[in-house]
């Protein structure tokens, strides 16, 4: 069972934004990932225009890689993809 977390980003760049990073933790399967961290990703319907291009895609996909610190969950890299597929 996962706990209850607060999720601290030390350095937001880009589009990621805060709440698809948060859900993703919170509803996704935590896999392991490089030097003890976690990884986990999800997958949004999107259906709006990407903020770099203004191409419309279907998907929003969010990868955060993150380390569990001191009861909190540190996202170490967020990275977003857009698709339609």
């Amino acid at each position: 069972m996962k706990p209850t977390f607060w999720l601290r980003c030390v350095w937001v760049v880009g589009f990621a934004m805060l709440h698809p990073p948060y859900y993703s933790v919170q509803k996704g399967q935590w896999e392991p990932a490089k030097r003890g961290r976690f990884q986990v990703k999800w997958q949004f319907t999107f259906d709006k225009p990407s903020p770099i291009t203004d191409v419309i895609y279907r998907f929003k996909g969010v990868e955060v890689i993150f380390a569990e610190e001191s009861g909190e969950i540190v996202a170490v890299t967020v990275k977003v993809y857009y698709s339609n597929e």
